[in-house]
Order: C-alpha cells, then structure tokens, then sequence
C-alpha cells in the first residue's frame, strides 16, 4: 500500500491528475485515450491507467493487451518509516 502511494504522489508531482470513479466507457483513439465515468464526467488524455487489478474490464477492447504474469509482494510487518528514505 505505502509503495502504491508513494508512487502516486510521485507522479502526482510531475503532473499527473488522478480521477476517482467507476470507468463505464474506454475509447482509445490514434493520439489520446477518453474515459467516461459512471458520474458523467469524461476523461481524456495522452496516456491513461485504469487501475483495474488482474482482469480487464470488458468495456477495454484491446489487441494489444495480454496479462501475462501477476506478481505480489508479502513482509513480514514492518516500521512505519521504513519506506520513507526509499520513496525519494
């Protein structure tokens, strides 16, 4: 979870925007992707990541995707700080 995060306030840094909500629509086009949201809102952008977990969701028509390996990462519990220094 804290290397999720971690990576999200990075790119948050460099620019990046995070939406929250459900994607019911997923076009991708010869030079941007649009995304529709279950709230109405539409999303469009260069690149986007839908964080969808193992299976695609059936509203991503894609060729070019194929899940090929899934991989977790298990510790035992550590610190509260250990990740810190690592993050930057």
């Amino acid at each position: 979870m804290q290397l999720s995060r971690g990576l999200l306030r990075l790119a948050v840094a460099r620019g990046a925007r995070l939406f929250e909500g459900e994607s019911v629509e997923f076009d991708a086009a010869a030079h941007s992707v649009g995304v529709g949201l279950k709230n109405g809102r539409q999303i469009e952008a260069r690149s986007v990541v839908l964080a969808t977990g193992y299976v695609m969701p059936s509203i991503v028509h894609s060729t070019v995707h194929n899940v090929s390996s899934s991989w977790a990462i298990a510790t035992t519990p550590q610190p509260q700080n250990i990740c810190e220094g690592w993050l930057r």
